[in-house]
């Protein structure tokens, strides 16, 4: 059990580094949007791919935050199990 504790622990570290790595593309998407030269008619294109990655990282951040809600309580459960 506890090689199962400290592998889920490995992977919970991942995660987090996921979420990092997803929430500073968030800064960055947000930060391009909060640009008003990116409304100017002929940057559309870009407006258009920039609200697209936003959505998509949106969507995986949500996703990866939730996998490791649920292996943190998983981890929490092993370790009272093993007490």
């Amino acid at each position: 059990m506890r090689q199962e504790i400290k592998t889920r622990g490995a992977k919970l570290k991942r995660l987090e580094r996921e979420i990092a790595r997803l929430g500073k593309a968030r800064d960055e998407l947000e930060q391009t949007l909060g640009d008003n030269a990116i409304y100017a008619g002929e940057r559309r294109e870009e407006l258009r791919q920039a609200q697209a990655a936003q959505r998509d990282n949106a969507a995986r951040l949500a996703k990866v935050e939730e996998d490791w809600l649920m292996l943190g309580e998983e981890i929490e459960r092993l370790e009272r199990e093993l007490r």
